[in-house]
């Protein structure tokens, strides 16, 4: 009985709030998206339990994978940034970081998230290195770094957003 009234919600949230909002002061995009995200992960937890023919604990595990929980791999806490999986490179950290704020990032706080020491460095071996790549458009005049449609596909297709947290 619960699965068609989660759905019907999630159908009325998908096409009356569209999961798209331009002008509210705080945007709701976030929060829709996650409940959208776990209402669906139960609906298919559900259908699993109810109607898999495998052995109890194969469906177990399925359900358990279909319904686990999603880690970040940035954490924020106001002006800071930081990717929770030290391991990364400079560059790895960087792409991860400029995919995650959606917007243009100045170069020394980049630099900051990334905890990288040396300012020259870190613009000539990080910054212009991804640039060269196409995968940020780092502007010199105005000291902003951009990431790129194609420095996104990187991030997306190599794997730089799976955590083993």
């Amino acid at each position: 009985m619960q699965v068609p009234k989660v759905l019907a919600a999630l159908y009325e949230l998908r096409n009356n709030r569209a999961i798209g909002h331009v002008s509210a002061e705080v945007s709701p995009n976030h929060m829709d998206a996650e409940l959208f995200l776990r209402g669906m992960k139960w609906v298919m937890g559900e259908f699993v339990r109810n109607f898999s023919q495998l052995p109890l604990n194969d469906s177990h595990a399925v359900v358990e994978a279909v319904t686990a929980r999603t880690f970040h791999m940035v954490w924020a806490s106001g002006d800071l940034r930081r990717v929770l999986e030290p391991a990364k490179t400079a560059s790895d950290k960087v792409m991860i970081l400029l995919y995650a704020e959606g917007k243009p990032v100045p170069v020394p706080q980049l630099q900051t998230w990334v905890e990288y020491k040396n300012g020259t460095d870190f613009k000539r071996k990080v910054i212009r290195a991804l640039h060269k790549k196409a995968w940020v458009q780092y502007d010199e005049k105005s000291g902003f770094v951009q990431i790129l449609p194609p420095g996104q596909a990187h991030v997306e297709k190599s794997g730089l957003l799976v955590s083993v947290i």
